[in-house]
């Protein structure tokens, strides 16, 4: 991850494009609402850049000039809005040897209506040009990063900024933070897909993680553990006293003590032996381990030998459903793509070992354009879904997809290939409108008034996902917003079981489980509260699984606010939710308050450690509590059953427990919050 950098570059950029911004939004603010005129300035800056990037590629008109070469040419005439810009917006270009120029209805869809009421100065062309100017345009992402490179994420992240967003309680999302929750949920969503179609796949899978266990714990986790202890150290691992100072570079990252490396290490022992041990036996055991399941799928294809295992893989690959309801500008589904395209790139390299249908699907990737074409633009037909209310937001989201697919067309000859694109996008409340056909709410929309809500009915929207049950994973970031009066006067809910919670994430959250089938993975953000404060019981009824009683196994990892924050603008502490398929006997498994710093953050999700709660913690309260580890559990068990704290002396001496004191209070903060 490249936090700094892209930080850098975002608010460079930003400081230099809001003034030019802010002038496009007045000169298209007359005469009409302010919030439309800044809808209207973001979508028309949003394709001025799109624009921007494929120029800069060589792919308008084959001239890296293009934009301002004809700007320069209305010598005084104040027509390049009107007779340059929005023809080449609205439709799609042709050059005089009929190859088309760029394929701009697939990249600008839902489009703009030119108005010839509205003047455009040129000089405030001449503006945001020379902005752009000052910068080197990538369609590369993950292209060396300098104050100077605008990337489609950099771009999208300084648009973010311009959606207004915070009003309706969203917030952009880190890269990192949407990587993890894409891997734990996709990664195992397909490994059961691949399961369900090999009966003996997960046999292979624990044969990888007998023979390579190292491989699959993150390295954060095993850093510094090959290094023997220095014996005074050793000698000393059980004493309640010391082990506070900072040991040498070779066995801690930067702010641990020996007390926070021999915690890890046991850790990773703790993990190494169970999996040597072949303990894993489904994605049920797998997902409180926090492993690279990444990186176990992607050997698994690369080692395969069995041609019906890869065509397991492909066809899982092929049909897996992913879906963000409220999508934004769309960093959840951006991550999904860069997860899921070395798993199609490994099935096929695979397959050109086979014979038989696999080979026809190889042969159809490696058409023109090209091989790393066909499968982005695959992912992106075929497994990525997104809602939003926001008709911008989608645009920018469009945009931010599509991109990256245009940076694999080796020129304008190619540009047909997107002529019949559909991305799965729409525009609508997820929270309102009908799952399935049985209401006929959506005949009913108009005659009742409703239309003007923007009710998204799913049946209508992803009709082939909806006939198979629903969506197999479903990422987000919820809005963080109140339900009050005036949300209410936008939209009325109705039939929700959690209403009584008050703010939307628990309604979205809701809306999830509904999406929903008894396969599917839920991996979501919400605010800390949403699991032990009173307000929030009806979320934690539908959540938190019971034992005994099928149900989804739920893993929580907590995030607090300070002293860095998970992203952006949030200023409190924050969960990220990973709820799993229907099971016999579900786990409930969390972490302890996570805290870190600034250079820490690269690592923060390679260190998180899920501890399995029994049975009779789970029973203790109909919260959800943020247990780290066994220590907690006796602190719980004893202020529960209103027994004598010397249970800790148990503990005393256990570098797992070091902080007994504060880490008492933080407990004590989460079971006052429960009776909030």
């Amino acid at each position: 991850m490249r936090h700094a950098p892209i930080a850098q570059a975002v608010q460079r950029f930003d400081t230099q494009l809001r003034p030019a911004y802010t002038a496009l939004q007045q000169a298209l603010g007359h005469g009409i609402a302010e919030a439309e005129g800044r809808r209207g300035a973001l979508r028309l800056l949003s394709r001025l850049a799109a624009l921007w990037f494929l120029q800069q590629a060589g792919l308008l008109y084959e001239d890296r000039t293009y934009l301002q070469r004809r700007l320069a040419e209305q010598d005084g005439q104040e027509t390049y809005g009107q007779h340059v810009l929005w023809p080449l917006l609205l439709s799609a270009q042709q050059t005089a040897s009929g190859r088309a120029a760029i394929a701009l209805p697939p990249l600008f869809q839902p489009g703009i209506e030119q108005d010839d009421s509205v003047f455009l100065p040129n000089g405030l062309f001449e503006r945001i040009f020379a902005v752009f100017q000052q910068y080197q345009w990538c369609l590369d992402d993950h292209a060396p990063l300098t104050a100077q490179t605008v990337t489609p994420q950099v771009l999208v992240l300084v648009l973010d900024r311009y959606l207004h967003q915070k009003a309706l309680g969203a917030y952009a999302t880190e890269e990192d933070v949407t990587a993890s929750l894409c891997q734990q949920t996709i990664v195992p969503a397909l490994l059961d897909a691949i399961a369900r179609r090999e009966g003996t796949f997960f046999d292979t899978c624990r044969h990888f993680l007998q023979q390579h266990p190292e491989r699959y714990i993150y390295p954060a986790l095993r850093y510094g553990c090959d290094v023997p202890l220095p014996p005074e150290v050793a000698a000393g691992l059980h004493e309640p006293g010391g082990l506070i100072e900072r040991p040498p570079a070779a066995y801690a990252r930067p702010t641990e003590t020996w007390r926070d490396v021999i915690h890890r290490r046991q850790r990773s022992a703790r993990i190494h032996k169970a999996l040597v041990q072949g303990q894993i036996r489904s994605t049920n055991d797998l997902l409180p381990y926090h492993l690279n399941v990444a990186q176990l799928l992607q050997d698994m294809i690369d080692q395969c030998v069995e041609p019906s295992l890869i065509a397991a893989c492909w066809q899982a690959l092929q049909e897996v459903s992913i879906l963000d309801p409220t999508c934004g500008s769309g960093q959840f589904l951006v991550s999904a793509l860069h997860l899921l395209e070395p798993f199609y790139h490994s099935c096929l390299r695979r397959m050109e070992r086979f014979e038989g249908d696999q080979q026809a699907w190889q042969a159809d990737m490696d058409q023109p354009p090209g091989r790393d074409f066909w499968v982005t633009r695959t992912i992106l037909e075929r497994n990525l879904y997104g809602v939003d209310l926001l008709p911008e937001a989608i645009e920018i989201c469009t945009m931010r997809l599509l991109l990256p697919l245009i940076a694999r067309m080796p020129g304008p000859v190619h540009g047909s290939c997107l002529a019949d694109m559909c991305l799965a996008l729409r525009v609508g409340n997820a929270l309102i409108g009908e799952i399935g056909p049985d209401s006929g709410a959506a005949r009913d929309d108009a005659r009742t008034g409703q239309s003007d809500q923007q009710p998204l009915h799913w049946h209508l929207a992803f009709p082939s996902v909806m006939a198979r049950g629903g969506f197999d994973v479903i990422i987000g970031n919820p809005p963080f917003v109140e339900y009050r009066a005036a949300l209410r006067q936008q939209y009325q809910l109705a039939g929700y079981a959690t209403l009584a919670c008050g703010n939307v994430h628990a309604y979205v959250a809701e809306r999830c489980c509904q999406l929903s089938h008894p396969q599917s993975y839920l991996g979501l953000i919400l605010p800390l509260p949403a699991i032990h404060t009173r307000r929030m019981r009806s979320l934690q009824q539908l959540l938190k699984p019971q034992p005994g009683e099928p149900g989804h196994s739920l893993l929580i990892a907590a995030f607090d606010e300070r002293p860095a924050r998970l992203f952006a603008g949030v200023d409190q502490r924050l969960i990220t939710l990973l709820r799993g398929p229907l099971v016999a006997e579900p786990l409930l498994a969390t972490t302890g308050l996570n805290r870190w710093t600034a250079t820490e953050r690269q690592e923060l999700f390679q260190l998180l450690a899920y501890t399995v709660q029994p049975a009779d913690i789970v029973q203790l309260t109909p919260f959800v509590l943020k247990v780290q580890d066994d220590c907690e559990m006796d602190i719980l068990r004893a202020f529960y059953r209103n027994e004598p704290l010397g249970v800790l002396s148990l503990h005393r001496g256990d570098p797992a427990c070091a902080g007994l004191s504060k880490r008492w209070r933080s407990l004590l903060e989460g079971i006052s919050g429960s009776s909030i």
